[in-house]
């Protein structure tokens, strides 16, 4: 974890998440926040997707929710394959009578054959690496059934793009926008203001190189219940005091650009969907990432 131009950010492995959070030293007033602790889970069991106890968060991790998997298949017959397969253009030298540079050592030796020199773009079938991330949760208002649909449109998309031959990073980003009097700057009059401090965490919930398993995915991604308490308590790593609400929703683009330069934080990843809470934003996000690709395959 780190900080830097108002940005608190941390990453990691979705599967060492909960492991993570238990060794962070809080602010002391985070560590009073009444979010979800053992089995005291404020706003009910509904409000967590059904969850009665943090116990069972780490359980989700590990084992994956096969009951979200199951419900994902709604959302991948709604929308179309991509009709391009992911290709990997390779360049390489090739040597004849005629090309666009001349090779001195080889026209010195009298080879004139083999002296000019060109460029040759082989294409071959992937896989070609590619990194989709979206928005872990959402606010407090947003039920149970409207967080799925964040996670199930990356494990759509990363099914359909897998299948045309693309290798898929997902990932979860935790990006939050809290006004704390920690921040201070000068603004062009001199005088002190208070803009709002960013919390941004990226984490890995798929990596380019593993196979997709769409439970654990769904386990970690659409369940509210993990989001709720193991996302909470990642909130509640700043080092400012984040406040009882936890702060607003901010969007990852927004973080990434207050961060913008500075080598601590990576850069975003290729693609970042947009929020889903319906099945109808799920699919629209889809095909809206699927037409991107497929514009920048046409342009290489």
């Amino acid at each position: 974890m780190s900080e830097s131009r108002g940005v608190h950010y941390g990453e990691c492995d979705a599967v060492d998440l909960c492991g993570l959070l238990d060794g962070v030293k809080r602010h002391p007033v985070n560590a009073q926040i009444g979010i979800a602790r053992g089995d005291n889970m404020p706003g009910g069991p509904k409000w967590y997707g059904g969850i009665t106890s943090t116990s069972q968060v780490a359980d989700l991790f590990q084992e994956g929710w096969a009951e979200g998997a199951a419900k994902v298949q709604r959302l991948s017959e709604q929308v179309q394959a991509p009709t391009q397969t992911a290709t990997v253009v390779r360049r390489r030298s090739v040597y004849s009578d005629q090309g666009d540079e001349l090779d001195g050592w080889r026209a010195m030796a009298g080879d004139w054959d083999v002296a000019w020199q060109r460029q040759s773009a082989q294409e071959r079938i992937g896989p070609r690496v590619v990194s989709i991330a979206g928005t872990w949760g959402g606010s407090y208002n947003r039920s149970a059934d409207e967080l799925f649909w964040q996670g199930a449109q990356m494990i759509v998309a990363a099914d359909l793009l897998e299948q045309a031959g693309y290798a898929v990073e997902v990932v979860a980003l935790l990006s939050t926008s809290i006004y704390a009097t920690h921040f201070k700057i000068k603004a062009g009059n001199g005088k002190m203001i208070n803009p709002s401090a960013k919390s941004l965490w990226r984490i890995t919930v798929k990596r380019s190189d593993e196979p997709l398993r769409p439970d654990q995915v769904a386990a970690i991604f659409c369940h509210a219940g993990t989001f709720r308490t193991a996302g909470f308590e990642a909130v509640c790593t700043a080092p400012f005091d984040v406040g009882h609400g936890l702060g607003a929703h901010a969007t990852a683009e927004a973080c990434y650009a207050q961060a913008k330069g500075d080598k601590v934080i990576p850069a975003a990843p290729d693609f970042i969907l947009p929020d889903a809470y319906t099945p109808q934003q799920a699919a629209a996000n889809i095909a809206g990432l699927i037409a991107k690709l497929e514009a920048a395959a046409g342009a290489a």
